[in-house]
């Protein structure tokens, strides 16, 4: 099943979750869970990684783009990097691939040291490892990896450019950059659909972007806003995928933190995945 970049619709969504690609996935994660429950309190976004209203999207769209990538170059011992990783199950499902040979955690937070200790002693397979450090200057040497991935981590950062120029400078020629980020519909929070086009404009200068036109980005937002899955959408149905509880304060703290003023009653956003190739 291929998931193309973009910004996913609800139809797509929803064949996601019925899918066998989405079920695997969720087997790995609810047993990674189960067996590191004590991951629950290190967790304050929320308590299950995968079951969140847009990670159920992203993570099988990074997992099957990997998988794509690898068996296109018929790569043999890749090595991976997980750009602000935290501790999640993902690095050590794609361990597990026969064609990956390392992956690499980046994180700024230095208390994920102890965790990652007591989760890699009690498995068998190879595990990732942890490199403590700041993304704009990442501790490896140019032309490393043959894929980084960073799940919606740029939306938290005020350097793109920095961070993307890295990415760039640790990959291998023809590696690949698999990106994703939350966009603000409510008007305060994370980026803003302008400032989407913007970062993903600025990303030409390093990448070539695999299958999607940034500049379509607009449109999409504009013209598709209604079918397009959106945290609004998901929580009237499944409330429990929302890292927020209360909408509404949750986008009071946006728009006191940004000093803008919301264009909704309540927190809204979407979120692209996008697929680059290094020049």
């Amino acid at each position: 099943m291929k998931l193309h970049s973009g910004i996913p619709d609800i139809r797509m969504y929803e064949d996601l979750i019925k899918s066998e690609l989405f079920l695997e996935i969720e087997k790995y994660a609810d047993a990674f869970l189960k067996k590191f429950n004590f991951l629950k309190d290190h967790y304050s976004w929320v308590k299950d990684p995968f079951h969140q209203w847009s990670r159920q999207w992203e993570y099988p769209f990074i997992y099957s783009r990997i998988n794509e990538y690898l068996n296109n170059n018929k790569c043999n011992k890749a090595c991976v990097l997980d750009a602000g990783a935290g501790i999640t199950f993902f690095p050590y499902l794609l361990s597990e691939l026969n064609a990956v040979d390392q992956v690499v955690c980046q994180d700024i937070d230095q208390q994920l040291s102890g965790l990652y200790r007591q989760v890699n002693t009690e498995c068998q397979q190879t595990s990732p490892v942890l490199s403590v450090g700041e993304l704009q200057r990442l501790q490896f040497r140019s032309n490393t990896f043959d894929v980084v991935y960073s799940i919606s981590v740029l939306e938290h950062t005020d350097n793109y450019l920095e961070i993307v120029k890295e990415f760039n400078r640790v990959l291998k020629k023809n590696g690949i950059l698999i990106l994703t980020f939350d966009i603000g519909l409510d008007g305060v929070s994370d980026i803003s659909p302008d400032g989407a086009r913007d970062l993903l404009g600025s990303m030409n200068q390093y990448f070539q972007c695999e299958d999607y036109s940034p500049d379509a980005i607009f449109s999409i937002v504009r013209e598709s806003r209604n079918n397009l899955v959106t945290s609004s959408k998901i929580g009237k149905t499944q409330n429990e995928l929302l890292p927020w509880k209360y909408p509404f304060l949750s986008l009071i703290k946006s728009a006191l933190k940004t000093t803008s003023i919301p264009v909704k009653f309540s927190k809204d956003l979407t979120f692209y995945c996008g697929v680059f190739k290094k020049m």
